[in-house]
């Protein structure tokens, strides 16, 4: 199902950079395709580098308490809706569905599958994440 639903999702953002620039402005077409297209612009994301993110290293090299810290970590929380050191969730309860509960869990793998740090045949991905990680 995932495989499935990953295809479909990619034919859709294809197609919408595809339509981008007629479609009308502010439609979703016209965002999808737009995000789409920048991100897959390598040469235009290596001519960047790393200059989009200097706002935010000097925020985090800014940090000199833990107040300012767990701000920073909530405002990235916020801005990329991923967890940030750690996470939290409200989910249905374990023994009882109809209660809900707050679990706290520590930030999801760096790499997209657990498989992928051990795969022969993803070294090369390993690797490339190793030296952008450093």
């Amino acid at each position: 199902m995932t495989k499935r639903t990953d295809v479909l999702l990619q034919q859709t953002v294809e197609t919408a950079a595809q339509k981008a620039a007629s479609a009308p402005k502010g439609s979703p077409t016209q965002q999808v395709g737009d995000i789409y297209a920048a991100g897959i612009d390598e040469a235009r994301l290596k001519a960047l580098g790393d200059a989009p993110l200097q706002p935010i290293f000097q925020r985090i090299r800014a940090i000199s308490d833990k107040k300012q810290l767990s701000s920073e970590i909530a405002r990235l929380q916020l801005a990329t809706n991923d967890a940030i050191i750690f996470g939290g969730a409200v989910i249905p309860g374990i023994r009882d569905k109809s209660k809900y509960i707050f679990v706290v869990s520590d930030s999801p793998l760096l790499l997209p599958n657990f498989e992928d740090y051990y795969k022969p045949e993803a070294a090369k991905y390993r690797e490339a994440y190793l030296k952008n990680d450093r």
